[in-house]
């Protein structure tokens, strides 16, 4: 497993409330682990909800040692679990720091076991695949444009630089009880996973994300090559949010 990850501040921003974790070597039971978080720029202290929520998760992670992995189910029930732990802390800590607007945060944690890359996430920081010469978006956004999209009220160009494309349903540390949703994807033909905030896709469209990375022959050995691309690309058109991403390549036998 070779990765690698980057955080930017981009071109508009005073503070850098977007934080990542990378291991790829085993953290408690799990093989490796792969965090972006984006502290919410609307909300107090979003660089630090970002932090305690990527810690208390990867805390949580380190305790448990001896969980059965056999299965599907077993190992996102563990990175669900971690992520309720790590939003009952963020949760508790922004009512003792009596922030009156809350400590919210995005989350997306990954890890890779057995060829599958399995998945928990809160909010629209995302998953890519590349799949050959198809870049493919693995996560479901949890945002207002998300949602009048499914509803039919906007169309897929609509929803493209849309004005609310900032406002999301789902945070870590919001709310006492959270909703996350996971999955397993089967990394078969899978060249590259791609995990980033909206300060990449938002000013990147997919097709000129794909067009990036296609263009990096030798993934990897050219991951901070690649990231340093992506990230350039991004501030050129604009830089109007944080920036974070992580690169991971993969070979499934």
């Amino acid at each position: 497993m070779i990765s690698h990850g980057e955080i930017n501040i981009g071109l508009k921003r005073n503070v850098n409330q977007d934080r990542i974790f990378i291991s790829d070597v085993q953290i408690g039971a799990l093989p490796n682990l792969y965090i972006v978080a984006d502290g919410m720029g609307g909300l107090d202290h979003g660089a630090l909800a970002s932090q305690i929520a990527i810690d208390e998760f990867v805390k949580y992670i380190q305790d448990f040692h001896e969980v059965d992995l056999s299965t599907h189910d077993s190992i996102i029930n563990l990175l669900n679990r971690s992520l309720s732990h790590a939003n009952y802390i963020l949760f508790n800590t922004s009512k003792k720091l009596d922030s009156n607007k809350g400590m919210g945060t995005t989350f997306t944690a990954a890890t890779i076991i057995n060829g599958y890359i399995y998945v928990t996430y809160v909010g629209d920081s995302r998953v890519y695949a590349l799949n050959k010469k198809d870049l493919i978006q693995l996560t479901t956004d949890h945002s207002v444009v998300q949602e009048m999209y499914e509803s039919g009220a906007l169309t897929l160009n609509e929803t493209l630089n849309h004005p609310m494309s900032y406002m999301i349903t789902r945070a870590v540390g919001i709310q006492e009880a959270i909703k996350s949703d996971s999955f397993a994807y089967d990394l078969n033909y899978t060249d590259l996973i791609l995990l980033c905030s909206d300060g990449v896709y938002g000013m990147l469209s997919d097709s000129l994300l794909c067009d990036i990375i296609t263009k990096t022959i030798d993934i990897k050995n050219s991951l901070p090559t690649l990231s340093k691309q992506i990230i350039d690309q991004a501030n050129n058109n604009g830089g109007l949010d944080n920036i974070a991403l992580i690169l991971i390549s993969t070979e499934v036998d």
